[in-house]
C-alpha cells in the first residue's frame, strides 16, 4: 500500500477522489481526525513520526496542507482537539508537558 490512513477529498467519483496530503509519508498512518471548517480552511489533527499528533490546516483554494503550530515541541505531540470555532479562530484543547492538558 502506497499510503496509510490519510486525508482524502472526493466528489464521489473514482476520477474525482484523491489524496489531499500524506502527512506521514509512505504506508504509515497519520490518522487524521477532528476535521473542522473555519473560514477558508479545514483544520484537523494528524500524527507524524518525530512530531507526534499536532494541528494541521488544509487550504482547498491553494490545495496545500501545512502544520499549524507545534504546541508540544519534540516527538510526543500535543494531541489537539478542536472544541469550537470562535470569531477570533479555533478553540482547542491540547497537552503541554509544562502545564498538562488545557483548553
Amino acid at each position: 500500500m502506497a499510503n496509510g490512513v490519510e486525508m482524502w477529498r472526493t466528489d464521489w467519483t473514482a476520477s474525482g477522489t484523491r489524496l489531499v496530503a500524506d502527512v506521514e509519508p509512505g504506508p504509515a498512518d497519520s490518522l487524521p481526525r477532528g476535521l473542522d471548517w473555519e473560514r477558508d480552511f479545514i483544520y484537523f489533527s494528524a500524527d507524524a513520526l518525530g512530531i507526534g499528533r499536532e494541528l494541521y490546516r488544509y487550504d482547498p483554494t491553494n490545495d496545500r496542507v501545512e502544520r499549524f503550530g507545534n504546541v508540544e515541541p519534540g516527538t510526543g505531540g500535543s494531541d489537539p482537539v478542536i472544541l469550537c470555532t470562535a470569531r477570533e479562530g479555533l478553540v482547542i484543547r491540547a497537552f503541554r508537558s509544562t502545564s498538562g492538558v488545557e483548553p
